[in-house]
């Protein structure tokens, strides 16, 4: 995008509505004007459903094109309402009868038929006109610019501007929470070439160069610190940033470059507001535009979109663009919907890469982010809708809750995360969004602060979960009552049963075999993941073989055979049931689940090829002895090792 350009210059000062959400009408204190009915010049009407007054102008393309809209009261700000499709901005120039003409940047809106607009503080008489200049037609790259649909003008600055101000603090306030107490070595270390001797810079140099210099800038801002203001830490700051923007790194994997990137850049911007230059600022804009609109690389649906908000709220802010915000806050409000693609389902259950059950781990994504959207938005114009709320409400409290035992989210419900050092206490995760939006006054806030009370004191802090859920949108059952935790997970046709990426859940292809779940305290199987033998999950029947597990990188292969999965639950108590159909074993398996007994049946059972197949019970981390008895009668501990058992009636693990 050209910076060369000497005129005055306003990115826009907008309100973005995307095109899912109703478009309001003009406030009792501005007056439309539709362009079709305005002075046009080289431009042509088109007929469209969802422009204002049901049509638009298009075709601005040619130097001189233009709109000129007849005033019938003076006011003094401009809102143009536009579409824009493709992915780059386009401009053109703006004159008023009452103030020098101004270069206004389009932002695309997604398509040609989802509108948003450009709020600007411009003084109008009676004349206001929107044209294509020569310069715009060059900055354009001869490219169409934006489809005009209307234009309001008022006497009031529209409420958009004075909440991004308030967003503006809170993001600043969670900048400025960052940790410094390594700034001081920082400082020392850094390299007259802005890099620094323990990182490799061979490639990507990593995320802790951008880490580094954030600390920096908050210690530089932050009154009372050691080196505030310190005209030698600015230096280094400016220094250590300008390499960065001069080789633009990139790392292989997408998610590194538009997920904790651009926040990280955004925050030294909005640090330094005045003390880069127009260079850097362009150079910065390469970055942190990776990251909004969801480029290539992503699916841009449910995390996967999630995980770009904090880098897009604080490249709006840097860009002043009240409208860039907007539509941001309605883009992330619009992926909190009940879907049949990824996301939240009917049943509030969570999918992601495909039909896939991902509550615990990109589900926690999404909570994550969705409580900082929620956060940053409230009480202002960009809030969450009350169904968007309750929807994300449900989907903690309907389904994530459920799926927790003690710190832990149900393997079932990782995917590839299950690798993971931080696997054993992932459902620790909710503890901050719970408190955030219990801080809200969100209606459910009781449960909020229940739910994040037992996660970090302890069952005892509130009281445990009893009943039965059936998420039949994931094949995939959980039994609680208070002392104790079963869950099942299935797959069909339906579902993809789990998956491997990144050099992670290696092991996972028998995840969605029939998994049974047992826990009361919820470290049953803290860590477990070096120690487990993978055809021995808990509750799986498997040909018992040696050697590598096939290959199911990013789900391939992991769709069951069969269309028979799926439960039915009364809320208190349910069943289980799915034909199993794995390489060389079938199996009919069953869960009858009740208030202190589950049943599991396996019927039909068949091993087709040279290797035993066993159903596994239990395999979890061992704590006191294991009593084997007969019916009736006190058991015996187990001495350990493999043995077979001559009708034994119960066995306590």
């Amino acid at each position: 995008m050209p910076r060369s350009r000497s005129s005055t210059r306003l990115h826009g000062l907008a309100l973005a509505v995307a095109g899912c959400l109703a478009v309001s009408a003009a406030s009792a204190a501005t007056i439309q004007y539709e362009a079709e009915d305005a002075r046009l010049r080289g431009v042509a009407v088109v007929a469209h459903g969802r422009a204002g007054g049901g049509a638009r102008v298009r075709y601005f393309d040619a130097a001189g094109d233009s709109i000129e809209f007849s005033i019938r009261q003076p006011g003094r700000f401009v809102r143009l309402w536009y579409s824009l499709d493709g992915r780059r901005e386009r401009c053109c120039t703006l004159r008023s009868d009452a103030a020098p003409a101004v270069t206004i940047w389009f932002r695309p809106t997604g398509g040609w038929d989802r509108y948003s607009s450009v709020i600007l503080p411009l003084k109008v008489k009676a004349r206001l006109s929107v044209v294509l200049t020569e310069d715009d037609v060059r900055a354009n790259a001869g490219k169409s610019s934006a489809s005009i649909d209307r234009v309001e003008i008022g006497d009031a600055p529209p409420p958009e501007l004075a909440d991004m101000g308030v967003v503006r603090d809170r993001v600043l306030a969670d900048i400025m929470a960052t940790d410094t107490s390594g700034v001081a070595g920082f400082m020392r270390s850094l390299r007259p070439n802005g890099t620094w001797p323990d990182l490799t810079y061979k490639r990507f140099p990593g995320i802790a160069h951008l880490q580094r210099l954030l600390a920096m800038a908050v210690a530089l801002r932050t009154p009372g610190q050691a080196l505030y203001g310190n005209p030698e830490l600015k230096q280094a700051v400016l220094r250590g940033f300008d390499w960065w923007l001069s080789h633009d790194p990139r790392h292989w994997n997408w998610w590194v470059n538009d997920v904790p990137v651009p926040p990280l850049i955004g925050g030294i911007g909005l640090l330094l507001p005045s003390s880069l230059t127009p260079e850097q600022w362009m150079r910065a804009d390469v970055p942190m535009f990776r990251g909004w609109p969801p480029p290539r690389g992503g699916t841009g649906v449910g995390a996967n979109l999630f995980y770009r908000l904090n880098g897009a709220v604080r490249l709006a802010l840097i860009k002043q663009d009240a409208g860039m915000l907007a539509s941001i806050f309605a883009r992330a409000a619009a992926e909190i919907r009940i879907t049949t693609g990824e996301g939240l389902q009917e049943d509030f259950s969570f999918l992601q890469h495909g039909a896939q059950f991902y509550a615990g781990s990109y589900g926690l994504e999404f909570t994550r982010y969705g409580a900082m959207i929620a956060r940053l938005g409230h009480d202002t114009v960009f809030a969450l809708p009350p169904k968007k709320r309750d929807l994300l409400s449900s989907f903690i409290l309907e389904c994530q809750q459920w799926i927790a035992c003690g710190d832990m989210f149900d393997p079932g419900a990782m995917g590839r995360a299950i690798s993971r050092s931080g696997f054993s206490t992932a459902a620790r995760g909710l503890i901050a969004p719970c408190r955030t939006l219990a801080g809200l006054g969100w209606p459910r806030a009781a449960e909020f602060e229940a739910l994040a009370d037992r996660l970090e004191k302890g069952p005892a802090a509130a009281p445990e979960l009893s009943g039965n859920r059936m998420f039949w949108r994931a094949d995939f059952m959980v039994h609680r009552r208070p002392d104790y935790y079963f869950s099942i997970k299935m797959v069909s046709q339906r579902t993809i049963g789990s998956e491997s990426g990144n050099g992670e859940g290696l092991k996972n292809y028998h995840l969605p075999d029939g998994t049974t779940m047992i826990m009361r305290r919820g470290d049953e199987y803290k860590n477990i993941q070096p120690l487990w033998n993978w055809r021995r999950l808990p509750g799986i029947t498997c040909e018992q073989r040696e050697g590598a597990y096939p290959s199911i990188n990013w789900g391939s292969h992991m769709r069951g055979k069969t269309l028979f999965a799926g439960g039915v639950s009364t809320g208190k108590i349910g069943v289980a049931g799915f034909e199993y159909d794995k390489g060389p074993v079938k199996a009919r398996k069953a869960w009858f689940c009740f208030d202190r007994t589950m049943v599991c049946l396996g019927a039909g059972i068949q091993g087709r090829g040279d290797h035993p197949v066993w159903t596994t019970v239990n395999q979890c981390l061992r704590q006191g002895s294991i009593l084997v008895g007969k019916a009736g009668k006190e058991g015996t501990p187990f001495a350990g090792g493999e043995r077979v058992l001559d009708q034994p009636g119960w066995i306590l693990h």
